[in-house]
C-alpha cells in the first residue's frame, strides 16, 4: 500500500488536474475563436479571481483581430495580484471585504463605459469576463447608502453563514454595478458579450446562474428588495440600522428582465466557459487513468461545512465498512471519492480571523473519521479551493491523513472546539495540513477528494 505521503502527492496530482482543466487559457480560446468583428469600437471589461487570465486570452484574440490599437479596456484583479497584460489597464481592487479601491475599480469601469457611449460610433460592443469575486472588486454603493454600512454588510455577509444564492441577491441591490447595472449603463444601443467562470451552484434546471456570478453586472436581476430583506433576515447576525432601512424601499427599481437595455436583445450572447463540474470530472479522470475506480458524488456540496463533512465522511464509513456504495461492489479496488461545491461557514460574531470553508470541512471530516475508525482504517484526503485561497489567511485549503487529531491531540488542541469558533485553520496549521495559497487563475469553487480503505476482494 502506497505511503501517506505517496497518496497526498497522487492527491495534489488530482487537484492539479481539476485546476488546469478551468484554467480560462485551456476553455476560453475555444469560444473566441467565433468572435465576429464589431463595427464600431470594442471595450473589454475583466473581473474576478480568473481575470488576468481572461484578459491574457481576449488580449490575444483582439490582437489578431483588430491590432493592438484597436480595442481598450479594464482588469481588475485581488489586491497583490496585478494583472500582467499589454493593451488593457490593470488595476486591483479588495476582496472578499470591498474597501475605497473597490469603488474606484467601478468608478473607472463606469468612466470607460461612458467613454464607449459618447464616441458616436454604431455598433460599439463590451467584451464582458467575469469570473466569482466581482461582486467585491467594483463593489460601489447604491445612492442613498453609505460607504461605511455599505461596506460593513459585506462583511456581515462572508461571515453570515448564508449561501452563496441568498448573498448575492444582496449584493445586487446594494452596489450599483451588479444586478444588471453595468448593462443598463452601457444602454440599449451596446452590445454586450459575457464569457463567465461560474463558482456558483447549478439552479434546478442544471444551468449556471449568471445572476449569481459576480453578482451578474451584465445580466437581468431576477430579485429584488422583497428577496434581499429575506434573505438578510435568515443570516446569524443583524446588519447595519442603515442597510436594513435601505432594504425597505418598496418602489426602488429593479433591472430585471422587462428593462430597456435588455429589450434589443443585443446582450443576449452568454457563455460559461468552466465551472465546478467540469473541475470534478477532470480530476475523476486523471484518477481513473492512473488506476483508481473514481466515485463522483452527485450532490452540490453547500449549506454548513461541518454538516456537509460529516456528510462526506459517511460515505467514506460506508465504503471502508462494507466496500459498497450505491449497490456497487468496491471491495478490493482502489477507489477515489469526489465531492464539489460551496459550503458556508457561520463565524462567532464579531469573528476577525482566517477562517476557510475548505479547511473548516477538513477538520470536521478528519475528527469524524477518528471518532468512528481505527488509524489503519482511515485513508488519506484533499480539501481545497480551487481558486487557491481559502478564507483570509494564507491558505488554499487542507489535507487530512491518519494522525491529523492525534497530532492536535499531542499539543492540547480541541478539535470540536476549534469548529465551533471557526478556527479549524489554525488547529490544522498546528498539525501541518494546511496548504499554502496560490493564484490559480481560476474560480469554480471547491473540491474534496478522498482516497479511503476499502476492504480487500472476498
Amino acid at each position: 500500500m502506497p505511503s501517506v505521503q505517496e497518496q497526498l502527492e497522487t492527491l495534489q496530482h488530482v487537484q492539479d488536474a481539476a485546476i488546469h482543466a478551468v484554467q480560462p487559457k485551456v476553455t476560453l480560446p475555444e469560444h473566441l475563436s467565433t468572435l465576429p468583428e464589431a463595427e464600431g469600437d470594442t471595450l473589454v471589461i475583466c473581473v474576478g479571481k480568473a481575470a488576468e487570465e481572461m484578459a491574457i486570452q481576449a488580449e490575444k484574440k483582439l490582437i489578431e483581430q483588430l491590432g493592438p490599437n484597436g480595442f481598450s479596456g479594464i482588469v481588475v484583479t485581488k489586491k497583490g495580484n496585478l494583472a500582467n497584460t499589454r493593451v488593457l489597464t490593470a488595476i486591483t481592487a479588495a476582496h472578499p471585504d470591498p474597501d475605497n479601491t473597490s469603488v474606484a475599480a467601478a468608478d473607472a469601469i463606469i468612466a470607460a463605459v461612458e467613454k464607449l457611449k459618447a464616441n458616436g460610433k454604431r455598433g460599439n460592443r463590451i467584451l464582458m469576463f467575469m469570473s466569482g469575486g466581482a461582486s467585491a472588486l467594483i463593489f460601489k454603493p447604491e445612492q442613498g447608502l453609505s460607504r461605511e454600512a455599505a461596506f460593513a454588510a459585506a462583511k456581515t455577509l462572508v461571515n453570515s453563514g448564508l449561501d452563496i444564492v441568498d448573498m448575492n441577491i444582496v449584493r445586487r441591490v446594494l452596489s450599483q454595478l451588479p444586478g444588471g447595472g453595468l448593462a443598463a449603463l452601457a444602454g440599449p444601443e451596446i452590445e454586450m458579450r459575457t464569457y463567465a467562470v461560474s463558482d456558483v451552484p447549478p439552479s434546478a434546471d442544471g444551468r449556471d446562474p449568471l445572476e449569481v456570478i459576480g453578482s451578474g453586472p451584465s445580466v437581468p436581476n431576477p430579485t429584488g428588495y422583497a428577496e434581499a430583506r429575506a434573505a438578510i433576515a435568515k443570516a446569524k447576525y443583524p446588519f447595519p440600522d442603515e442597510v436594513v432601512a435601505f432594504l425597505g424601499n418598496e418602489t426602488a427599481p429593479v433591472i430585471d428582465a422587462s428593462h430597456p437595455t435588455f429589450a434589443a436583445g443585443n446582450k443576449d450572447f452568454t457563455r460559461v466557459i468552466a465551472n465546478n463540474r467540469m473541475a470534478i470530472n477532470a480530476a475523476a479522470t486523471y484518477a481513473r487513468e492512473h488506476g483508481f475506480v473514481p466515485i463522483v458524488l452527485p450532490d452540490w456540496v453547500s449549506g454548513d461545512a461541518a454538516q456537509a463533512a460529516k456528510q462526506f465522511a459517511e460515505v467514506a464509513l460506508t465504503l471502508t465498512r462494507t466496500g459498497f456504495y450505491d449497490n456497487v461492489d468496491y471491495r478490493g479496488k482502489r477507489v477515489m471519492l469526489f465531492a464539489g461545491g460551496e459550503p458556508t461557514v457561520k463565524a462567532p460574531e464579531g469573528f476577525d480571523g482566517d477562517g476557510g470553508r475548505a479547511n473548516h470541512m477538513a477538520l470536521q471530516f478528519a475528527l469524524t473519521m477518528h471518532n468512528e475508525l481505527p488509524k489503519d482504517k482511515i485513508g488519506v484526503g484533499n480539501f481545497f479551493a480551487t481558486d487557491g485561497g481559502d478564507g483570509r489567511g494564507d491558505q488554499s485549503g487542507a489535507t487530512t491523513d491518519p494522525d491529523t487529531i492525534t497530532r492536535g491531540l499531542a499539543q492540547g488542541l480541541d478539535a470540536a472546539q476549534h469548529i465551533t469558533d471557526c478556527r479549524a485553520v489554525y488547529y490544522l496549521r498546528a498539525t501541518r495540513n494546511t496548504k499554502p495559497s496560490f493564484i490559480s487563475g481560476t474560480n469554480v469553487c471547491d473540491a474534496a477528494v478522498y482516497i479511503p480503505v476499502i476492504p480487500p476482494a472476498p
